[in-house]
């Protein structure tokens, strides 16, 4: 056992180093794909990353729309009109370097708001009564929408204001 082990080294020290032909053919084939597949999940990764960065700016936009109504309404729910089924619009509201719209809804009973049967993905307020404004309560829809992605309404937020004292 030992004379060949002897004869093992002797034969194949003077063999030259390094890897043959096909050990690096199929390193470079197992690399390939890797560096594929690591290259599809970068820009799959990069394009939840930015979804996400707008819907966290068009919350953003959401509550700073809402903070400017309770500003707004103070003391005197009827500082805010009531809007019905026509909102306003709010343009131009930035966040995090992206620009959006916001319509909002001021109604004074509870509104619907249900699946916009164009886009599934999207909800629309169907319905925003605008009764007796002696009320003491004012319902509000505010939607964001971004006007990069063809008006798409980004974020929806329901909310109400009550007037706790005359």
């Amino acid at each position: 056992m030992n004379n060949l082990l002897k004869h093992w080294l002797i034969k194949y020290r003077n063999r030259e180093e390094g890897f043959t032909f096909l050990e690096c053919l199929v390193a470079i084939i197992i690399l390939s794909m890797a560096f594929a597949f690591n290259g599809q999940m970068v820009l799959m990764l990069k394009m939840q990353n930015l979804k996400q960065e707008i819907e966290s700016a068009a919350v953003a936009v959401g509550k700073d729309v809402l903070d400017d109504l309770r500003f707004q309404l103070g003391k005197n729910i009827n500082n805010v009109s009531v809007t019905g089924n026509t909102p306003t619009t709010l343009t131009d509201r930035i966040s995090f370097g992206h620009t959006f719209d916001a319509d909002v809804y001021v109604c004074t009973d509870p509104p619907t708001v249900e699946t916009d049967t164009d886009n599934p993905n999207q909800l629309k307020v169907s319905n925003c009564p605008s009764g007796s404004t002696d009320v003491l309560i004012r319902y509000i829809v505010v939607q964001i929408i971004d006007k990069k992605r063809d008006n798409e309404k980004i974020y929806t937020v329901q909310t109400n204001f009550a007037q706790l004292q005359r």
